[in-house]
């Protein structure tokens, strides 16, 4: 599905060089940013996941818990 070409030129507005205004390029780096955003969101969740994890166990050890008595 095509995007509309101010749409595009609106979205690769802080791109670098001809990547903001040559419209073979710009079409192409935002097609590319939109997918990169799209990844990142899923990406986002599992990492902060982990995160959330890690500092749970790292609390539940320092106060000698096991993490199943600590989430019950």
């Amino acid at each position: 599905m095509p995007i509309a070409r101010a749409k595009v030129f609106r979205l690769a507005r802080n791109f670098r060089g001809r990547a903001r205004n040559v419209w073979s390029i710009a079409r192409q780096r935002v097609e590319k940013a939109l997918q990169h955003s799209f990844r990142g969101r899923k990406e986002k969740k599992r990492t902060f996941r982990s995160l959330f994890i890690a500092r749970i166990n790292a609390g539940a050890r320092e106060h000698g818990v096991r993490v199943q008595m600590f989430s019950d």
